[in-house]
């Protein structure tokens, strides 16, 4: 029977990894204090495989390595279909649409603002009524949902009906 000294000193490792090694059930005792030399050290060379392998999870850690590497593989596909998405035409980016629909309602009342100057040229109070009247159109476009928002992905870009 072997002390943890004993292990720490055939494993070319100090007592106390000997001691944490114990500790996370690597290594176990064959009776109270002492160890089986040889069941100690191929626990630790098992040990060690797995680390390298990525299976083992190292001590304070969340995940192990196999568990992260397995969660980038899925965001990468998860990526990969999107971008596959997009380019079919299934997939539209809601910031875009919301820039180009902003765009285009900017340029219609730009384009009715210039059509009213030149109407109501001279013309205060027929100038003000137009002007009433974008407004009024403005107000009417702001109060109309454009989108359903149970459409939308957790990306934020929506998903087109039909």
């Amino acid at each position: 029977m072997a002390t943890q000294r004993d292990i720490a000193d055939h494993l070319g490792i100090t007592q106390p990894a000997v001691a944490g090694l114990v500790r996370d059930g690597v290594i176990t005792p064959a009776a109270r204090g002492s160890y089986d030399l040889d069941v100690a050290r191929l626990a630790y060379c098992s040990h060690l495989r797995e680390q390298a392998a990525g299976r083992a999870s190292q001590p304070g850690a969340a995940l192990d390595l196999a568990t992260e590497r397995a969660r980038l593989a899925a965001a990468q596909a998860e990526a990969q279909e999107r971008k596959n998405a997009r380019e079919r035409g299934e997939l539209v980016d809601l910031v875009e649409i919301t820039n180009t629909i902003t765009g285009l309602i900017e340029l219609t009342k730009a384009y009715l603002s210039r059509v009213g100057a030149v109407v109501a040229k001279g013309d205060a109070a027929l100038r003000q009524r137009i002007d009433q009247a974008v407004n009024d159109a403005l107000i009417d476009l702001s109060d109309i949902e454009v989108i359903d928002m149970t459409a939308t992905t957790q990306t934020g870009a929506i998903e087109p009906e039909g």
